[in-house]
């Protein structure tokens, strides 16, 4: 291959590593283009020893005049990309280091090779690497002053420039300080040689042909980074006093960097509030500034959106991100000048209302909040949703002696206690919620410690037929024996366990122990009987039910056709397609699905023609009015949820049946099985024992027994 051809090639290696470097990402491009000038800078010299190329006539050009216009180029794409200032200094700093690192070597190697005691296999010449330090620095301090020339000729020349000027400036420019070189290096060199000028004119010579071979990878970064290019040129970099400016743009840079970093701090990155730690330090700034005015205190509201997660389902998380948004904004417009609003997570937020006259000033607020919550609010192009809030108010007065946390802990109680309500409304603070919350934390406990103690036991009441009284089956009870306080009903514990983890544990305790009986009452009277077990909507959406509910058969060894799950109308209606999806993986087991205090919620027919059910089971309150005269819907209500089930192939079980009255009015409406006082209560599984002996409770037309729930 010719010597033309082999330069060439040089040219368009050493020119495309910088081109394939800048098109990677700035955070890794950026580091690669500086290791890459170091690279062009310290073999250069040691290439032009090794080989050169004879180009036309006496014209030689050896490999390291390409590595010299690669570091221009290359510093040149750097500045481009970087378009900072700071990069220039850089860019001087490493071409010194890499001079005092070139000098050491070049001391190292060459008393390396001409020490008799260093093996030397390949015969290497110290004068390979052999060179004066004033041509090494000389060198050097001359591409620094090219390179500053450089991009100083570009910054004058950006606002005098068209498009194709633009263009051509820079393959020109690049000319320039190339044939710079070409003229004063051997000057610097050697200025008083004999054939300085002869040595002058084939430098240049050299140097115009590598410029012009530069010209092409030159234009077709301009071209593949135009849009760069563009950004570069708008923004004109200051070379005046490079080292003072780089010095101030430096400390610039790391005073923005700090500013950032306390908004980071200190704001919610989604809505741009307050977050928490901030609203804290605000909080407590202002109870520390309640008595500067007379009769002023503060207030702190605690916001939680109801039912957010069904913006978030319908629509995506990135429409409930956006919703978020617009809902810190209204929350904002309906505070006072001082007023501060933050973001706690999720969609809950805190509200401090600073100098309150009275407490109508902070529920004025909250009023404001409520209604400007709940115009509609777009969420795509198409639909709007409606937002609602629970919000807990709570107030600091000068006699008030706790801290931050303590208020917004009361604002969250008194946000919990608006949601008991109803939702969509604001409550403020009592000491009496205080102490709920504190009998809720103990019997928390206390439930835990029951769980592991054994204390929760397994009752059950019997399910008959009403007509003749015979045994069909048994509904699972639990009843916690308190080492204090007895024997407790569910009303007691039952709602604090569900609000907890602990429900799903005391449910798997209830199933297994439910089974484990139901098993034996078959081995022991060989008789069917149906086993009915309750289950939370927490169970429900948990996803240890469905193996709970296999172990605990499987380890009875209960015919699953004999274990009905009653599950209550709230919990299924709660997310229907959810429930679906749940029952289905239940009913695939084997065992049966009852709809628990059935009427009392809010499902359509829809949704139950939806529902893989096998039961509905009355509510006791409606039993109740049933034989009540001066309720007239009672036996109404009642005899449409038995046409109800009958229509869907469904069996019907009323609960709660307590005299002969209710029990022959269901039988006129045509309920066939019911449960309740009437029968028995809740009995032991001893003496469910004795009940299948019997077969038989009280049928219909019969006295209501003197029986009291144990």
């Amino acid at each position: 291959m010719q010597a033309p051809h082999l330069f060439l090639l040089h040219v368009a290696f050493f020119a495309s590593i910088p081109v394939v470097l800048a098109a990677r990402r700035r955070p890794l491009s950026v580091p690669l283009l500086y290791a890459y000038l170091a690279v062009t800078l310290f073999i250069g010299g040691f290439l032009s020893s090794l080989y050169q190329f004879p180009l036309m006539g006496d014209v030689v050009v050896g490999p390291g005049s390409v590595a010299h216009a690669a570091f221009l180029f290359t510093s040149l794409v750097l500045v481009v990309t970087t378009r900072d200032i700071v990069v220039l200094r850089d860019v001087i700093k490493l071409a010194l280091m890499t001079t005092v690192f070139k000098i050491a070597f070049i001391l190292l190697a060459t008393r390396s090779l001409r020490s008799a005691d260093v093996a030397n296999p390949f015969a290497t010449s110290p004068e390979l690497f052999d060179a004066s330090l004033r041509t090494v620095l000389a060198g050097s301090i001359l591409i620094v002053i090219e390179l500053v020339l450089l991009v100083a000729f570009l910054e004058r020349s950006k606002k005098a420039r068209d498009r194709f000027s633009s263009a051509v400036l820079y393959p020109v420019a690049l000319t320039a300080v190339l044939v710079l070189d070409g003229l004063a290096f051997p000057i610097l060199i050697d200025p008083g040689g004999s054939d300085l000028l002869e040595v002058i004119r084939l430098g240049v010579l050299g140097k115009l042909i590598v410029a012009g071979a530069f010209c092409v990878p030159v234009l077709i970064y301009y071209a593949v980074f135009r849009e760069r290019v563009r950004l570069y040129e708008a923004e004109p970099i200051p070379m005046r006093g490079l080292l003072r400016t780089t010095s101030v743009e430096l400390v610039r840079e790391i005073e923005r960097q700090e500013r950032e970093l306390e908004y980071q701090a200190t704001h919610d990155g989604l809505t741009g509030l307050f977050n928490r730690a901030e609203m804290l330090r605000q909080i407590d700034d202002a109870l520390g500034h309640r008595g500067l005015g007379r009769r002023r205190c503060l207030a702190v509201m605690f916001i939680d959106l109801d039912d957010f997660k069904v913006v978030n389902d319908a629509h995506g998380h990135a429409a409930g991100d956006a919703a978020l948004i617009a809902i810190s904004r209204r929350i904002r417009s309906c505070l006072r000048d001082g007023d501060v609003a933050a973001r706690l997570g999720g969609d809950e937020f805190t509200v401090l209302i600073k100098n309150v006259i009275d407490a109508e000033t902070a529920t004025r607020v909250a009023s404001r909040i409520l209604e400007r919550l709940a115009e509609p609010l777009p969420i795509h192009l198409d639909s709007t949703a409606a937002i609602h809030a629970s919000i807990g108010i709570t107030f600091a007065d000068e006699d008030f002696d706790g801290s931050a946390e303590v208020l917004i802990r009361n604002a969250d109680l008194a946000m919990y206690r608006a949601k008991e309500l109803g939702k969509d409304g604001f409550e403020v603070f009592t000491e009496d919620l205080h102490r709920r919350a504190q009998h809720r934390a103990e019997l928390a406990t206390e439930i835990h410690a029951g769980i592991s103690g054994g204390e929760f036991v397994t009752l059950y009441q019997p399910q008959v037929e009403l007509t003749t009284g015979k045994l069909l089956g048994v509904e699972a009870l639990v009843r916690w024996v308190h080492p204090r306080r007895g024997l407790l009903a569910p009303g007691e514990f039952i709602e604090q366990a569900e609000s907890s983890s602990a429900i799903v544990e005391m449910g798997a305790q209830v199933l297994d122990r439910a089974c484990e009986d139901a098993a034996e009452w078959i081995r022991w009277n060989d008789q069917p009987l149906e086993l009915s077990v309750n289950v939370s909507a927490r169970q429900l959406r948990d996803p240890i039910l469905l193996p709970q509910v296999t172990t605990a058969l499987a380890r009875s060894g209960l015919d699953p056709s004999l274990l009905t799950l009653e599950i209550t109308e709230s919990s299924l209606m709660s997310d229907v397609h959810e429930s679906v999806r749940s029952v289905e993986q239940l009913r695939d087991l084997g065992v049966k699905i009852s709809i628990d205090d059935f009427g009392t919620g809010f499902s359509s027919l829809a949704y139950l023609h939806m529902l893989p059910v096998d039961t509905l089971k009355i509510d006791k309150s409606f039993i109740d009015r049933i034989c009540d005269r001066r309720v007239t819907s009672g036996g109404p209500l009642v005899a449409s949820i038995i046409g109800l089930g009958n229509l869907l192939g469904l069996s019907v079980i009323a609960e709660g049946v307590e005299n002969d009255q209710q029990c022959t009015a269901l039988v006129d409406l045509g309920c066939h099985i019911g449960q309740g006082f009437h029968f028995s209560p809740a009995v032991s599984a001893d003496e469910i024992t004795a009940l299948m002996a019997t077969d038989h409770l009280q049928p219909c037309g019969t006295p209501t027994p003197a029986l009291v729930e144990g």
